[in-house]
C-alpha cells in the first residue's frame, strides 16, 4: 500500500490569502495536494436549493478562477500537486479544457489532478448555455475526448455531445498517458452514478462526506460496489484513487482517516472553510497538519 495522500481543499477568493501563499505553506507543512472548487458565475435568482441544506456559502459569490489559481500555486512550488474539487466539465468546452489542462500538467512538471464534476446549480449552467439534464453524459463524452487529447498526437472524437474531426493538441500533460481524472460526487444516500463514470472514464472517485464520523459504514459498501464493477469491467480497482472529502474538524482526527484508510481510502481531502479569510494560513494550516500530516505512516 502506498503513502496515504492528504490534500488540503478550500475556496480562493478576493477575500482569501493568494495561491501561491497558500500553497507555500501547504508545501510547508507537508501536505500532498492542494485543491479548489469552481463556480464561475453566481445567480441573482436562483431556485435550485442548495444540497447542504440553507443558503449557500458566502464566498460561492466571488469563487476566483479555477486555472489560474491552480496555475499560481503550482507555480510557487516544486512538491506540491494541484488538483480541483471539481472542475465544472459540463459548463466547458472540452478542446479548451483539454489544452488548460494539459499546459498545466505540462510546466507544473505533472502535478496536476484533475477533480471532475457536474455540479447542482441549474440556473449556472442555463445562463453559461449548457445542457444541465444530460450533464452526465456530457461529462462522461468530454473525459473520454480528453483522454484522447491528451494521450494522441491527433485525436478525433465522435459522441452526441461531443464531436470533432482530426486535431492536434500540444503540448501534451507530462504525465502519461495522460493526467489522472478523478470523478466527484456529492453528498448523496448512494454513489451509484458516479462510481459508474469512475468506472468507464475515471482515474479515481473523490465522495463528500459532511458527517465524516458517520458515514464511514457507507463509504465502505461504496467502496466495496466500486471494486466489483471494476472486476466486472476488467479494469484494475488497485490503480484507481479513492480520495473522500471530508471536513477537517471532523472529530477522531487520525484516527477516523485510519477508518477510511480500512475502509478502502487511498487518500482524503481536508475541507478547511476557516481559510476563506486573509492572514490566517499557518493559523488555520499549522494545526490541520498537526492532526493529520504524517500520522498515518
Amino acid at each position: 500500500m502506498g503513502k496515504f495522500q492528504i490534500a488540503v481543499m478550500m475556496p480562493f477568493t478576493d477575500r482569501t490569502d493568494p495561491p501561491g501563499i497558500v500553497a507555500i505553506a501547504a508545501e510547508r507543512y507537508g501536505f500532498d495536494m492542494l485543491c479548489m472548487g469552481e463556480h464561475p458565475l453566481y445567480p441573482v435568482q436562483m431556485k435550485t436549493p442548495y444540497p447542504g441544506g440553507g443558503q449557500p456559502p458566502g464566498w460561492y459569490a466571488s469563487i476566483a478562477d479555477l486555472f489560474v489559481v491552480m496555475a499560481m500555486a503550482a507555480q510557487a512550488t516544486t512538491r506540491l500537486r494541484v488538483g480541483s474539487t471539481v472542475c465544472l466539465v459540463p459548463e466547458r468546452n472540452p478542446i479548451l479544457l483539454a489544452k488548460a489542462a494539459a499546459t498545466l500538467d505540462h510546466f507544473s512538471g505533472g502535478r496536476l489532478t484533475l477533480g471532475v464534476g457536474t455540479g447542482w446549480m441549474r440556473e449556472e449552467y442555463e445562463i453559461l448555455g449548457a445542457d444541465f439534464d444530460h450533464r452526465w453524459a456530457v461529462l462522461h463524452e468530454s473525459v473520454a475526448a480528453m483522454k484522447e487529447m491528451w494521450s494522441k498526437a491527433e485525436a478525433e472524437f465522435h459522441g452526441r455531445w461531443v464531436n470533432f474531426p482530426p486535431i492536434r493538441i500540444s503540448p501534451k500533460p507530462a504525465q502519461k498517458p495522460h493526467l489522472p481524472v478523478i470523478i466527484c460526487a456529492g453528498q448523496a444516500a448512494r454513489y451509484n452514478r458516479s462510481l459508474r463514470y469512475t468506472v468507464s472514464v475515471g482515474d479515481g472517485w473523490m465522495p463528500l462526506f459532511w458527517d465524516a464520523e458517520n458515514h464511514v459504514g457507507l463509504f465502505a459498501e461504496s467502496v466495496a460496489m466500486l471494486r466489483r464493477m471494476c472486476h466486472e469491467a476488467g479494469r484494475d480497482f488497485a490503480q484507481l484513487q479513492v480520495m473522500p472529502a471530508l471536513m477537517s474538524s471532523a472529530p477522531g482526527g487520525a484516527d477516523l482517516l485510519r477508518r477510511y484508510r480500512d475502509a478502502g481510502a487511498t487518500g482524503a481531502a481536508l475541507m478547511s472553510p476557516g481559510l476563506v479569510r486573509k492572514g490566517v494560513t499557518d493559523e488555520v494550516l499549522g494545526p490541520i497538519a498537526d492532526r493529520f500530516v504524517g500520522r498515518l505512516d
